[in-house]
């Protein structure tokens, strides 16, 4: 369970950075 949850907070993370980095480009 503590598994999955990391997976996707990790997921959401990547995905905000990526945005993050898209948007200061």
């Amino acid at each position: 369970m503590g598994d999955f949850r990391i997976c996707i907070y990790l997921n959401v993370v990547i995905l905000f950075y990526k945005l993050v980095t898209f948007n200061m480009k």
